[in-house]
Formats: structure tokens, sequence, C-alpha cells
């Protein structure tokens, strides 16, 4: 009885009487495989107990197949892999504060059973928020590593000016604050000939007062405008810089007598056009009704 390996190597070679039991010879060892029994050439596997006749038996093996576990923070996975290949690793779980970085042994080629533990690494927090509390952005970052700040907020009459606290080499959690500067403003009062009666500089938000005016013989004070026209009556909120000028209309007297032509009963000095004198009650006279006035 000849003993063979699946290539066609002989074993062994051994000869039995008739009524001898065959016994087969210790299979070799073969890398990444284990012995399973013997075969006939037709591939049947056969008992070389039974054998009663001259024969060639061949040795059969399978494939080892390992069982690869990984673990990690929430359990483990467990894969079972042929002799030779890669174990595909699962996604790394992390526990709080900390992120997945890799596996602690390499399964691309698996020999053995094997478990195999998760690496992790320390992270930290850092939340950049507004003046007002409002997140600006959010930021998972290696411990012992930099975040990186945002594009810079606006705020409507304030300058940024930076963030309260550094965020290099983060050793811990941190909220960052956006710094703001307040803008200010240049309110120029002008006379209508242009001089310079009072300039300001206001906060934003903060409110100007005009000047006192020295208005012209004959004239009232009618309106600030400022360069194009525009009509400005409130200062009381400033964001913007502004210059406005006194604008000064022809100054008209309207004088209520009563019936005798000379008792004044109501004076008005009031804008050329534009003004409006209201009439005052006309006195009663004996002897006469009210007809209105000349």
């Amino acid at each position: 009885v000849a003993f063979r390996m699946p290539d066609g190597t002989l074993i062994e070679a051994r000869t039995f009487a008739r009524l001898e039991t065959v016994e087969a010879p210790e299979a070799p060892a073969v890398e990444g495989k284990h012995f399973v029994g013997w075969t006939l050439s037709d591939g049947r596997a056969v008992d070389p107990a039974s054998v009663k006749a001259d024969a060639e038996l061949i040795a059969a093996y399978e494939v080892n197949v390992y069982k690869v576990t990984f673990i990690d923070a929430e359990g483990s996975v467990t894969v079972e892999v042929r002799h030779g290949e890669a174990a595909e690793a699962p996604a790394g779980r992390a526990p709080a504060g900390k992120r997945f970085d890799a596996w602690d042994t390499d399964t691309s080629r698996v020999v053995s059973d094997m478990t195999v533990h998760a690496t992790y690494i320390t992270v930290h927090t850092v939340r950049f928020v507004d003046h007002d509390g409002t997140v600006i952005d959010t930021q998972i970052v290696d411990e012992g590593t930099d975040a990186t700040a945002p594009a810079a907020p606006t705020r409507t009459g304030y300058t940024f000016a930076g963030w309260d606290k550094g965020f290099t080499a983060v050793g811990t959690d941190i909220t960052v604050t956006a710094l703001y500067t307040i803008n200010t403003y240049t309110v120029t009062f002008l006379d209508a000939d242009g001089s310079v009666l009072r300039s300001l500089t206001v906060e934003y938000g903060g409110s100007a007062t005009a000047p006192d005016l020295t208005v012209p013989e004959g004239k009232l004070f009618k309106e600030w405008q400022t360069g194009d026209g525009t009509v400005v009556s409130d200062f009381s909120f400033v964001s913007a810089d502004i210059t406005v000028k006194a604008v000064y209309v022809r100054a008209v007297t309207v004088v209520f007598y009563a019936m005798d032509g000379t008792t004044e009963l109501a004076r008005f000095v009031i804008p050329e056009c534009t003004g409006v004198a209201v009439p005052p009650a006309i006195p009663a006279v004996d002897g006469y009704r009210v007809v209105g006035w000349s």
C-alpha cells in the first residue's frame, strides 16, 4: 500500500500480509492545513484498515480556519478567516472622551487564532461662540494638538478683535468666545455757509446733540440735510459717519389785530411758503357779528 501526498509525493510504501490490518503512517504536517484522512485516487474517503488489496492512498487536508476576535470599548466582534487570508477589521468604537486610533495587531495575514484590541487617542471639544453665546463652530481635536479658528464673525456696529483665549496644544474641553471693539463715528454739523459748528465722535448706537444756532436775521432754521439733500431729524442712534448742514428759509411775520386795527391778538413768525399761521379766536364786540379777517 503506497501512501502519498496530494501532489503524488510518496510518503511511505508498506507491505501487509493478506489478512493483516493495514496501518497508515502519520501524515506529514502541512502549513496552514490539517489532516482529515485518506482517500482513494478517485477522491473517495477510505479507512486504511478496510483495504484488502494493493492500493494507493492519498492524504487529504483542509485549510485551517481561525477565529479573530476584535475587542473595543463596546464589546467584541469575532470573524472566521482561512489560513493566510486577511481578517477584515470592524469599525472601532471608542469610549467617551476618546477616538478610535487603530487595532494593536496586524490582521493582514492570519495564521492562528487571534485577539485584537482597539487603541485610542484622548480628544477634547473646542467650542467657538459669539458674544451672545451663539455657537459658531465645534471641533473635536486630539489632545495636545491645535484647534483651527473659524472665519471671523461679524457684529453690527463692532469690529472683531480676536478670541478670549488660546486654542493651541489643547489639553481640556474649552469654550472660546469672540471679542469685539465698538465702532466710533464722526457726526459733523455745518452751518449754511459750510463752516463747522460742531464735530462729535460717537460710539455705535450713541446719540449726538445738534448745536445751538445763530439764525441770520430775517430767516428761520428749517432742517438739517446731508450732502444729497436727505433730511435728518433724529441723531439719537448713530450708526455711521454723517455730515449735515443747516438749512434756513426766509421768515415772514403774520400779525392778527382786533377790529380796531391796533390791538394785537396774535403774532407768528413762520417760514415763507411752508409756514402756517393759526388765526386766534375773534373777540366779541357789542353790536357786531363776526364776519372774518380782512
